[in-house]
C-alpha cells in the first residue's frame, strides 16, 4: 500500500503527530511492515487505529516487533483484522514488555484468538503495569481463556476496563470474574453463548 508506506516514512521523522487513523484501508502485510519500521523510530505517536485492515497473524507479529521497541504508543486498535491465536500470542509479548500501551482493542468478528491466545494475553497482563483497557469481544473465548483472565485479576491492579461480550464463557466463570474484579474493574460481559 503506497499511501501507508508514504505516511509511515513521513512519521519516521515527524515529532508532532500524536494520533493516526488508518482504519479500513486494506493495508495488509505490506502496510504492517512499513508501520513496524515506523513504530521502531517514532516516539510521538500515541494513538493508532488500524481497525479492519486484513493484517492477520503475520501483520500482528510485525506490529508486535515494532511495539517492542516503541516507547510512546498508548492506544492501539487492531480490531476486525483477521487475527487469530498466533497473533494473540505475539501481542502478548508486547503486553509483557511494552511500558506505555494503555489500551488495546482486539475485538474480532469472523476470526478469533481463542483460549490459547487469551491465556497468553492474560498471563502477560499479570506483569503489566500500564494497560488500563482491553477489548476481547467476539474472540471465541471459552472457560479456559476466561479462567486465565480470572487468575490475572488477582495479580493485576492496573486494568480498569475489560470487554468480553460475545464469547462462549459459562455463567459460572463469568460470575467468578465479576466477584473477583467487582471493586476495581468495569466489565462489559454482555451476551454469551452459554454452556454448562
Amino acid at each position: 500500500n503506497k499511501g501507508v508506506a508514504e505516511i509511515s516514512k513521513a512519521l519516521t521523522v515527524n515529532r508532532t503527530l500524536s494520533s493516526l487513523n488508518l482504519s479500513s484501508n486494506n493495508i495488509g502485510i505490506e502496510g504492517a511492515t512499513t508501520l513496524m519500521e515506523m513504530l521502531i523510530v517514532n516516539w510521538s505517536l500515541e494513538s493508532l487505529n488500524l481497525r479492519n485492515n486484513m493484517i492477520g497473524d503475520e501483520g500482528a507479529k510485525l506490529l508486535s516487533n515494532g511495539l517492542l521497541k516503541n516507547g510512546a504508543l498508548k492506544h492501539l486498535d487492531i480490531s476486525k483484522n483477521q487475527i487469530e491465536e498466533d497473533g494473540g500470542i505475539a501481542l502478548s509479548s508486547v503486553i509483557l514488555e511494552n511500558k506505555t500501551l494503555e489500551s488495546l482493542n482486539l475485538a474480532n468478528y469472523q476470526y478469533s484468538i481463542g483460549d490459547e491466545g487469551t491465556q497468553a494475553i492474560a498471563n502477560a497482563l499479570i506483569y503489566n503495569k500500564t494497560m488500563k483497557k482491553i477489548d476481547l469481544r467476539t474472540n471465541k473465548i471459552g472457560n479456559e481463556g476466561a479462567t486465565a483472565i480470572l487468575n490475572m485479576l488477582s495479580a493485576n491492579a492496573t486494568l480498569k476496563y475489560i470487554y468480553l461480550r460475545d464469547n462462549i464463557i459459562s455463567f459460572a466463570v463469568l460470575s467468578s470474574i465479576l466477584i473477583v474484579g467487582k471493586n476495581r474493574a468495569r466489565f462489559e460481559l454482555g451476551k454469551q453463548q452459554h454452556h454448562s
